[in-house]
């Protein structure tokens, strides 16, 4: 295996995302189990909100797996993202929950970000490239 290193931009967005949604995962958990969550009359349905925890947990998964070199990441996120799209085109149709749009917009532009992230060159090499195919290491000057 070839040593590789990963430019320090592409190590701090990725925890930057790991970091969100690891909060967010707290916070919809918090959600679901406080006064506000099971018990009351919030405008989302249960599985909605359960929907949401499971995603950002997913994700939390796709990003360390990215962290760790592994392109298998990318495709947990992509995969997550474009279930969590159909939930809110479903959500939109059956529960009148009103972000369909805002939605559509933020998955293709969180999915274009990244991968254009990861398609960034660092000696030669983008991360995209190096992926299963390194020993993994952090930048460093």
């Amino acid at each position: 295996m070839k040593e590789a290193k990963r430019h320090g931009f592409i190590t701090f967005w990725l925890w930057l995302c790991a970091i969100a949604n690891g909060i967010m995962s707290i916070f919809y958990l918090w959600h679901l189990f406080s006064s506000k969550g099971l018990w009351s009359g919030t405008p989302e349905p249960t599985w909605l909100r359960l929907s949401w925890l499971f995603s950002s947990l997913i994700n939390l998964l796709g990003f360390v797996l990215l962290l760790e070199w592994r392109k298998a990441g990318f495709y947990v996120i992509l995969g997550v993202q474009l279930i969590g799209l159909a939930i809110a085109l479903f959500a939109s149709v059956f529960a009148n929950v009103v972000n369909t749009v805002p939605s559509i917009f933020s998955t293709i532009a969180g999915i274009a970000i990244l991968y254009g992230i990861l398609h960034l060159r660092h000696e030669g090499l983008t991360y995209w490239d190096a992926m299963d195919k390194v020993i993994h290491v952090d930048y460093r000057e």
